[in-house]
């Protein structure tokens, strides 16, 4: 396996210089590295050394599962433009992975009908504030 840091080099590096700087500003390398820990040392390990004790205790498999699949698609760089959003999630999944990384819901926009390759769907378009420090993201999901 490829180093961390060059995984998510590579992400960065086919993307212009204007869409690196929306990765940066919503957070992306931050979500990156959580999402992999997530995914090397699995929920309950995640969870015991996790400050708010992510994800909850009682989860059950399917919650569990949408976890694994939206930080799968997070170190992929899924979900950061509209054109690229999470799919597959939803709309409580996609709040829960945010709750995984201590993101609290703000505010959202929906298009309906919204094209993504070829399927008629709901984009959200939700802005997140972090639960300690008050940064901001604003991620794309797709239903």
């Amino acid at each position: 396996m490829e180093n961390l840091d060059e995984q998510l080099n590579a992400i960065m590096d086919k993307n212009s210089d204007a869409e690196n700087e929306i990765l940066l500003d919503n957070q992306f390398p931050y979500l990156f590295y959580k999402a992999f820990l997530y995914l090397k040392i699995g929920p309950e390990k995640y969870r015991k050394d996790d400050f708010f004790k992510q994800p909850l205790e009682g989860s059950t498999q399917e919650e569990l599962d949408f976890l694994k699949s939206g930080c799968n698609q997070l170190i992929q760089g899924f979900g950061f433009f509209k054109n690229e959003p999470f799919t597959g999630l939803s709309v409580s999944a996609f709040y829960s992975l945010m709750r995984l990384f201590h993101f609290q819901y703000l505010n959202k926009t929906t298009k309906y009908n919204f094209n993504l390759n070829d399927k008629k769907g709901i984009l959200d378009c939700i802005m997140f504030k972090h639960a300690i420090d008050g940064r901001t993201c604003t991620l794309y999901n797709f239903c």
